[in-house]
């Protein structure tokens, strides 16, 4: 995945953090840039790396990010055998070349693999060891087309029973995948506000408004449940709906759409990571309106971590396991209906209430920061590779 806007980068960046001290680091590959997958679906990422913006770069202290030298998109690799073994060769020499540069003492590289594609380089490319972060149902996709992921369900088996050891961030993935390996652990996404920061445009358009605030965060694509958001909006015109973050271009035109015929919407636009903490208080409820369906049922979103740290009380629909874990501190709505229902009963719940449910969500963000879960995958890191 290209490095910017990825999910996964505040635990790269604890991860990070936490090998620090033993002389470790962290080498992040984005997608090969001249690809006919690019060219097709990303020809802005040919752009950006035309002006080098994606070229070799140290993002911290012990980061470094560049994209892969091979040949087409990696993922087309686990489709052609012969696209494999060339790709296992090049990110190899490129691997140790990087090493070389950057700290000539390290020896050993462990692949921490996100996609159940990349199971051809376990074992191919002289590594010390291989994770497969689960953090995805990549057996199916947010809009359910299949044909995107042919084939992914036999890759999986394959990369986990070839992996070290194996996280996942759901039950649902935990469940499958402890029956391809026994060393299957479940690790839930977090949050990681390391320092504050302001966005004093997004801050401002929150201090105009009158009136409640429900709102999200992240990310705005095609998991959003348009359907769902349209409903609300029309049934709260006293409500203000902010979505904070950027939209993915598969989800423009409907954003725009709902932006021109409601005028309790209202887009901020991209906000850095450290920012958000100074926008969630001014949301009276945070809401995660995705849809439901199956690749939703293993969906454990960061910003669920990200409101509970900052005790915004959550209004979701019925994704992944926040109903069966987390249904004690957050509303979970399986209809439209029931969704404005709970966003109109938490605005009506009293200081008592909101002081007694605050209290709770604290308790809860406190042992569930990117920090604590590093730990968790430092520990394992080291039982099942680096120590054996």
């Amino acid at each position: 995945m290209p490095w910017e806007n990825y999910h996964r980068e505040q635990f790269i960046r604890s991860i990070a953090a936490e090998i620090k001290n033993e002389g470790g680091l962290v080498i992040c590959i984005e997608p090969t840039i001249l690809s006919i997958f690019n060219i097709l679906k990303y020809p802005e990422r040919i752009i950006s790396w035309i002006k080098g913006k994606n070229k070799f770069r140290k993002d911290g202290s012990n980061i470094y990010v560049t994209h892969a030298k091979t040949f087409e998109h990696i993922l087309s690799s686990s489709r052609f055998g012969f696209l494999s073994f060339i790709n296992s060769k090049l990110l190899k020499r490129q691997i140790r070349k990087i090493l070389k540069k950057v700290n000539g003492e390290i020896v050993k590289y462990v692949w921490v693999l996100h996609r159940p594609e990349l199971y051809f380089l376990v074992g191919n490319t002289g590594e010390a060891g291989a994770v497969y972060d689960c953090c995805d149902d990549h057996i199916l996709t947010s809009d359910m087309n299949q044909k995107k992921v042919s084939g992914n369900r036999e890759r999986e088996k394959k990369l986990s029973e070839k992996c070290n050891f194996v996280i996942a961030t759901s039950n649902k993935l935990f469940s499958r995948n402890k029956g391809y390996n026994p060393n299957t652990y479940l690790v839930e996404n977090s949050y990681n506000f390391t320092r504050a920061e302001t966005d004093e445009n997004a801050v401002a358009m929150l201090k105009e408004i009158k009136g409640p605030i429900a709102g999200y965060i992240g990310i705005i694509r095609g998991w959003i449940d348009f359907e769902l958001l349209e409903y609300v909006l029309h049934r709260n015109s006293g409500i203000t709906f902010v979505f904070v973050g950027e939209i993915y271009k598969d989800s423009v035109q409907k954003m725009r759409e709902l932006e021109s015929k409601y005028p309790n919407l209202l887009l901020t636009g991209r906000v850095n990571y450290n920012a958000l903490p100074g926008l969630l208080k001014y949301f009276n409820v945070g809401i995660i309106p995705f849809k439901n369906n199956e690749f939703m049922e293993s969906v454990n979103p960061n910003k669920f971590y990200e409101m509970l740290s900052c005790a915004v009380p959550i209004v979701t629909t019925n994704i992944g396991d926040l109903k069966s874990t987390y249904g004690d501190i957050c509303k979970v709505a399986d209809t439209k209906e029931e969704f404005s229902r709970l966003v109109n009963d938490i605005m009506n719940m009293s200081e008592a209430e909101l002081k007694q449910l605050k209290t709770k969500m604290f308790e809860i963000s406190s042992i569930s920061t990117w920090q604590s879960k590093s730990k968790i995958f430092h520990q394992l890191l080291n039982e099942h590779i680096l120590n054996k």
